[in-house]
């Protein structure tokens, strides 16, 4: 548990993507075991299955970050805003192809639709406790998403940020409307809490999407929604 709260409270706090990287690997090998914790044949299933989707995430991020380099030359957040505004030519095209893995990735850990389809199967077979503390693991994602694209890659970098943000409110709209049915649907507790979870990922995936002055005050509180 406490691995894992180091790995959230690292994540929110770090100013450099590798070092994102870095606590992203720690929560998550804190969330196999604590997902696989009492046993039986169920929770093991559930857990391969999570184990597999988040070694695939772990390895399109670390390509991401390769790539993100090289059109660079650095991983820091406050630099990277900084070249931002200067990027172009064949870098500009490297960047974009970085930024658009990062949103990819940031898209499976916060379980944005299509990406969505691990979380009620994982977390239903799990306790409760452990989901509880979960729900927080689909924050961190929401929150790197804005992060990165939304402040790094602001508006001011249209080039940049465009691509990615053009598609959040469509996105978090059909989330929210596919969930509906999944809540509707549900037919153990354990089931209805796993949507309503990614309910609220559509809901606050809506305030990133605004990307405007009205919506600070929510992107201010995300981290402890």
């Amino acid at each position: 548990m406490m691995f894992q709260i180091a790995g959230i409270c690292g994540a929110f706090l770090t100013a450099d993507i590798f070092n994102l990287f870095v606590f992203f690997e720690i929560l998550l090998m804190a969330s196999y075991s604590l997902m696989i914790h009492g046993g039986g044949k169920t929770r093991v299933l559930a857990n391969s299955h999570y184990l597999f989707l988040n070694l695939l995430g772990s390895s399109i991020f670390l390509i991401a970050l390769g790539i993100v380099y090289a059109a660079f030359g650095t991983l820091s957040y406050a630099d990277l805003s900084l070249k931002a505004q200067q990027i172009e030519g064949t870098q500009l095209l490297l960047a974009q192809a970085g930024i658009f893995l990062l949103f990819v990735v940031f898209a499976l850990k916060s379980a944005m639709l299509p990406l969505h389809f691990w979380l009620a199967k994982t977390y239903s077979a799990t306790s409760a406790p452990v989901v509880a503390l979960f729900a927080i693991l689909t924050k961190v994602g929401l929150y790197c998403l804005w992060r990165i694209h939304g402040v790094v890659f602001g508006t001011g970098v249209d080039p940049l940020s465009a691509p990615v943000l053009q598609w959040l409110n469509p996105l978090a709209l059909l989330t929210i409307a596919v969930v509906a049915v999944g809540i509707l649907g549900s037919k153990t507790l354990r089931q209805l809490a796993s949507y309503l979870i990614i309910a609220s990922v559509g809901s606050l995936l809506l305030i990133i999407a605004q990307n405007n002055e009205q919506a600070s005050l929510c992107r201010v509180l995300l981290p402890y929604s």
